[in-house]
């Protein structure tokens, strides 16, 4: 929740940015591009990974009863390979459903007779994009800490195992209502820490992963973590 809090306005800006260019454009679709949100994602798995790390490191080394701390993980480094190669269609996603957000909003205020000045005035301050932000922080919150631990404990010399673990309340999905998605920790269990989580049919490396193709039912608001452990004989 903490980061959840802290990147929020992040996002936020990059949406605005992407409705501001449109607005200056009057009107250019194309003028919305994906460079405000990359710049985002960037920020945020960094700025996390740089805080999350550390701590991350210091868990470990106490479960395995080590002395000397682990030597630091280069993340950072990690982070920009995983958003090269799985954040470019989370990116390219968040920009085409701003253009398409945007689009209806131009045509219900035609409809209704206004003019695109008249328009573009509810655009920044609309709550609906505030949301939108919320949700897109709290979901790749989620993905970068899980990422970063996943990270650190590859560097660990011992043999790792990890747990899928759920926030335990009535929100875990499928909540009240049957759903097709399932993150109730007893149905996913452990796994050795190369292997994938099979949850709902599909394979996550960490919750909030989408590097092995999960669909966003099983990543978006996700607020799962994971534990790991050595594995002893």
């Amino acid at each position: 929740r903490r980061y959840e809090r802290k990147y929020f306005p992040t996002f936020f800006r990059a949406l605005r940015a992407q409705i501001r260019a449109f607005v200056l454009s009057g009107g250019d679709y194309n003028a919305v591009s994906t460079e405000p949100v990359t710049k985002a994602y960037l920020k945020v798995y960094r700025g996390i990974a740089a805080d999350y790390t550390p701590k991350v490191q210091a868990e470990i080394n106490r479960e395995e009863r080590q002395k000397d701390a682990m030597p630091p993980s280069d993340t950072q480094k990690y982070i920009v390979e995983y958003l090269k190669h799985y954040g470019a269609k989370k990116i390219v996603g968040i920009t085409e459903k701003t253009r398409s957000w945007l689009r209806l909003q131009v045509e219900r205020g035609l409809a209704d007779g206004k003019s695109f000045q008249e328009i573009a005035k509810s655009f920044i301050v609309s709550p609906e994009q505030q949301m939108r932000a919320l949700r897109i922080a709290r979901t790749e919150s989620v993905a970068a800490m899980n990422f970063a631990r996943l990270k650190v404990a590859s560097d660990s010399p011992y043999q790792k195992e990890k747990q899928w673990i759920s926030a335990h309340d009535e929100r875990v999905r499928p909540g009240k209502e049957p759903g097709p998605f399932d993150h109730h920790q007893d149905t996913i269990g452990k796994r050795e820490l190369e292997n994938s989580f099979m949850v709902s049919g599909e394979s996550l490396m960490f919750p909030g992963d989408t590097s092995e193709g999960a669909s966003p039912g099983n990543t978006i608001n996700c607020r799962c973590t994971m534990g790991i452990s050595s594995v002893r004989d």
